[in-house]
């Protein structure tokens, strides 16, 4: 015999070793065949490692969501403050627009005028937005928080 018909003589009784022994085990086989019938080969003590890894699960969920709170009422109070000072340019922005039209003509009064009054219309627009921000991260917080 040839190498060739050698190795393909011991690969067929490997291969019907093995189809043999599968036939012998799975015959072996009591009514009981699903998952639980397995015991793990490490012991009682994966039950242990398992309940572990749930904990350590669990505590970084918690973990998550109390530093998720945490960045969403920091962006609430940053929304907030931001609105603040939109506020307070909104005011000096008026206070220029008054000095403006008592010290300078009249047609850069007007002008100054208008163009205070968009940027008290920008502020307050800003402030809006600002606040909206701030609900939606204050939602965000308390829907992680949960």
């Amino acid at each position: 015999m040839n190498n060739i018909v050698k190795s393909v003589v011991f690969a067929a009784v490997v291969l019907f070793a093995g189809i043999a022994a599968m036939q012998v085990i799975y015959n072996k086989q009591d009514g009981s065949a699903d998952i639980t019938a397995v015991e793990p080969a490490a012991g009682d003590s994966m039950g242990a490692a398992a309940e572990g890894a749930m904990d350590n699960a669990a505590e970084a969920v918690q973990n998550v969501s109390e530093d998720a709170a945490a960045v969403a009422e920091d962006a609430k109070d940053a929304a907030v403050d931001a609105a603040e000072e939109a506020k307070d340019a909104a005011g000096e922005a008026v206070d220029a627009a008054k000095d403006a039209m008592t010290t300078t003509p009249a047609e850069e009064a007007a002008d100054a005028a208008g163009e205070a009054a968009d940027a008290a219309k920008d502020a307050a627009a800003a402030a809006d937005d600002a606040a909206a921000a701030a609900t939606d991260a204050a939602a965000d917080a308390e829907k992680a928080a949960e």
